[in-house]
């Protein structure tokens, strides 16, 4: 398929997502900024943790077409259901200590426990991995599908990362949505699929 094609059917399918603004074709000039930007983001501390490493981000740069994507918070609600892959995970000597959970039944059977504590409606750390944790806690905000673009024509992989806030702010300033605290971005990536794959 041709780009232009590519990027006329990405459009027509994100543009269907209740709570998507806009989207942009990512350049060249931009991919030199989100580079930068992204790396001086992981090498910062954040919120306490001494590693970030935003992988969704760095999966999606590689990707032969990107794009960025601003959207209401219910545009994520509707992918939910269709995958429950987090958004944001919490390791510690390379082993799970805390995710965001969207399985209904799982976030039940975890309020019934004692081993779990709560950050909010969605986000679990799990208190017998937290004690036999030795090492830093590192945040990980991983690489992550968009459900509703499974349906492009032909063989993709597509994959989404959320940006840090000083590339989110250059994105929304690009596509003119910057007034609204509500709307958020996404970097979108999409590649052929290889034969192997």
């Amino acid at each position: 398929m041709s780009s232009l094609k590519l990027d006329v059917e990405v459009f027509d399918l994100l543009s269907k997502i209740p709570g998507f603004v806009s989207m942009t074709k990512v350049s060249s000039g931009d991919l030199d900024f989100i580079i930068k930007s992204e790396s001086e983001y992981e090498n910062s501390e954040l919120l306490g943790f001494n590693n970030v490493e935003n992988t969704g981000v760095k999966e999606t740069l590689k990707s032969k077409s990107i794009y960025a994507v601003a959207y209401y918070p219910i545009f994520f609600e509707a992918s939910k259901n269709m995958e429950s892959t987090s958004s944001v995970v919490i390791e510690s000597d390379g082993k799970l200590i805390g995710e965001e959970v969207y399985d209904d039944e799982k976030l039940e059977d975890l309020r019934k426990s004692n081993n779990a504590i709560f950050l909010g409606k969605n986000f679990v750390m799990y208190k017998d991995r937290m004690r036999i944790s030795r090492g830093d806690a590192n945040l990980i905000l991983p690489s992550k599908s968009i459900p509703h673009l499974h349906g492009l024509q032909g063989n993709y992989n597509v994959v989404s990362g959320s940006p840090s806030s000083k590339v989110d702010h250059y994105l929304k300033n690009k596509m003119s949505v910057s007034g609204d605290p509500d709307i958020g971005t996404v970097l979108v990536g999409i590649s052929e699929k290889k034969l192997d794959e």
